[in-house]
């Protein structure tokens, strides 16, 4: 093995993570490639931290990519996690409340797989959305939990892209 390659291999790793500073956004991760070390605490990357702050901590026994400085393995973050065998993203179901896109107009409805495909609002003042075969369907995610408004709004805002996107 060259000395990049050794390099590389101590730079980036993927661990699972040991325990958690929700406060402090950081976690130590376990590496078993190196006898079960674990890390310092490591900082958490999130997307954004600013007015559009996001906010994400892996779970405990979650597998996480990390990148280390090359001063030494006590410093470095917590990249993300990600999707392999055992962990994968949800796929729509039949009868799934999700956000969607038909032709690149998004909306939030039940999703209807059969005897046809159509989005179905919750509110009975609104029509079913029939997807036809020359609409573009795109489903951007399913709907797991609800959380009532706090404010007076009445916007429902998501991230998407690097854009953020409110709806009715």
């Amino acid at each position: 093995m060259s000395d990049l390659d050794t390099l590389i291999r101590q730079l980036i790793r993927v661990g699972v993570v040991f325990d958690i500073d929700e406060k402090g956004v950081t976690a130590r991760v376990t590496f078993d490639d190196q006898d079960d070390v674990t890390s310092a605490s490591l900082q958490v990357i999130v997307k954004n931290t600013d007015e559009n702050a996001d906010y994400w901590m892996p779970d405990v026994g979650e597998q996480v990519l990390c990148l280390f400085l090359p001063v030494g393995p006590q410093q470095g973050f917590i990249l993300g996690s990600f999707y392999d065998e055992t962990h994968s993203s949800r796929t729509a179901e039949h009868g799934d409340i999700v956000i969607a896109a038909v032709d690149r107009e998004f909306t939030v409805k039940r999703l209807q797989l059969r005897p046809t495909v159509q989005l179905n609002p919750m509110n009975s003042a609104y029509s079913p959305i029939i997807v036809g075969s020359e609409d573009t369907l795109d489903v951007f995610g399913v709907v797991t939990f609800i959380v009532k408004a706090v404010s007076t709004s009445t916007a429902v805002s998501f991230q998407h892209s690097s854009k953020h996107h409110l709806l009715p």
